[in-house]
């Protein structure tokens, strides 16, 4: 699956076409299909391992599993975004020599995003996976394993990159983030 694979525009009808593309499908896979290929990593990758196999393809098909997800979210990312997303900053980090940000521009960061009402426990299994730290009152570390709603990015690590920006518009101060950076 490339990573451009389902579109933003695309309606949950059109990405089960898609997702029944990949699984090479007559028919567009049911939305509890899809919605349990998102949410569960694991199920997923048996789709795809199996789908040569008929008789475990289809069981698979019958029965998604149910998923349990305490996470919210609005703007929900599958993996190969999440994944994408991460490739991305992390090249962009790259050129900008990896390079991390002021301990006073750290905490502005942090402070607004522990504001956010896009700050969310991680739903996504890759998102849960990542190393992090604990919630503590050390600046840096006290988003703990909360990631942002928005673009999926776990919050302790996005703040501290020179290349990153919030994706989220201030809600008082025209052209800023609410980072208090320019857009």
């Amino acid at each position: 699956m490339t990573t451009d694979f389902f579109n933003k525009k695309d309606s949950f009808e059109e990405q089960c076409k898609k997702f029944s593309e990949l699984l090479e499908l007559s028919r567009p896979v049911s939305e509890d299909v899809l919605f349990s290929a998102i949410h569960d990593e694991e199920y997923a990758r048996q789709l795809i391992i199996n789908k040569r196999i008929p008789s475990k393809f289809m069981k698979l098909l019958r029965n998604p599993p149910k998923v349990k997800s305490n996470h919210k979210s609005t703007h929900p990312h599958s993996n190969a975004e999440l994944i994408k997303s991460a490739a991305v900053a992390l090249i962009k980090w790259g050129k900008s020599g990896f390079t991390k940000v002021d301990a006073k521009t750290l905490e502005t960061r942090e402070n607004a995003c522990l504001a956010c009402p896009n700050m969310v426990d991680p739903g996504m299994v890759i998102q849960k996976i990542i190393p992090s730290h604990k919630i503590s009152n050390k600046v840096g570390e006290r988003t703990g394993k909360h990631i942002c709603d928005l673009c999926g990015c776990q919050i302790h690590k996005k703040i501290q990159l020179i290349s990153e920006n919030c994706p989220d518009k201030h809600p008082e101060l025209e052209g800023m983030t609410r980072w208090h950076e320019p857009i």
